[in-house]
């Protein structure tokens, strides 16, 4: 049955080369596409699932306020007076 096949596009080939070269020409542009596809979904991925695991980590870090809140204007003090601080008095 294979060999049915093969003697019949073989000929038809034979005798139609052009439509035969461009014929394997869309086959191979094809499977590039897909796989060129297919590489850049797969670094989508990978970089978006490291930029979510970088904002996923955990703090290093936490401010609480006695009274449970803490104003805007007492945090913007605090980074003011640690950017006032020398770096040699930084513990």
């Amino acid at each position: 049955m294979i060999q049915f096949f093969a003697k019949l596009t073989h000929g038809h080939f034979r005798r139609h080369r052009l439509e035969a070269l461009l014929c394997l020409l869309g086959v191979a542009l094809g499977v590039a596409v897909v796989i060129a596809i297919d590489s850049a979904v797969a670094a989508c991925v990978r970089s978006f699932s490291g930029a979510v695991s970088t904002l996923a980590e955990r703090s290093t870090h936490s401010i609480f306020a006695e009274d449970g809140t803490i104003a805007d204007q007492a945090y913007i003090d605090l980074l003011k007076k640690k950017a006032a601080v020398p770096a040699g008095a930084r513990n």
